[in-house]
């Protein structure tokens, strides 16, 4: 009588744990391989593997072999997209661009545009500037202002006609319709891209008012022509009505 034992390399579960508890994370598809081959070398030869339990498992490597590749190919497009990005952010610089935020940067004898969506029409719009501390330093106030992207041209000055310091300033636009109710806005900054920065192999353009990451970016401005990026689909950049009023 032929005496045998059961083998634990006929378990690919427990082999697999095995090599997790060895300080493996993973099993790749040579190991997977060579787990299938320990199987059949010592199956128990009174009760030899099931023939489709052995085609399962040959279909399963065939699997992996094909996700695999199928990775190897994603990694390779993957690079291809960061490059063709960098390059994209590159031939921005020297291009006034349109990005969401409401941090402006304030030059001494010149105007600053405070750029700005309405999601209709309204009767009034006011825009209020605040200073690096968070006071209140100017107001603007426009009339009758289309829906779509608008601008204001603050001069710089606070509410008493002084000439405000250089530094960083925020604005903020409320904005309300015949009813006087309010009417949805969004805040932009115009500026023009000074450089690129690549952090953790993402580009970000520089600005005078600060970095921002290509996906803030809502529309290039190149020769007196608006551009808008691909990519900015689901924003409001199209139709779009150019308003300058004088703070």
């Amino acid at each position: 009588m032929i005496a045998t034992t059961s083998v634990t390399a006929a378990n690919p579960q427990g082999a697999a744990d095995k090599a997790k508890g060895a300080g493996f994370n993973r099993l790749g598809k040579n190991d997977f391989l060579n787990l299938l081959v320990q199987q059949v070398q010592h199956q128990d030869p009174l009760n030899p593997m099931n023939s489709t339990d052995f085609t399962a498992q040959l279909a399963q490597f065939s699997q992996l072999e094909q996700l695999t590749q199928v990775n190897d190919k994603l990694s390779e497009l993957k690079l291809y997209q960061a490059s063709i990005n960098n390059a994209q952010a590159i031939s921005l610089i020297g291009k006034d661009i349109k990005v969401k935020g409401n941090q402006v940067a304030l030059k001494k004898g010149q105007p600053v545009k405070l750029g700005y969506s309405l999601g209709r029409e309204a009767s009034s719009v006011t825009i209020t500037v605040s200073d690096g501390t968070g006071q209140q330093v100017a107001t603007l106030v426009a009339g009758n202002q289309k829906a779509g992207f608008n601008e204001m041209n603050w001069n710089g000055k606070d509410t008493d006609g002084n000439q405000l310091p250089e530094g960083t300033y925020t604005f903020e636009v409320v904005a309300k319709d015949n009813e006087g109710d309010r009417v949805n806005s969004s805040t932009y900054v115009l500026g023009k891209v000074k450089g690129v920065e690549f952090t953790n192999s993402k580009p970000y353009l520089t600005t005078d008012y600060g970095k921002y990451a290509m996906s803030d970016v809502i529309s290039v401005h190149a020769d007196g022509e608006e551009q808008s990026l691909s990519s900015q689909t689901d924003t409001p950049v199209t139709d779009e009505t150019e308003t300058t009023q004088n703070g």
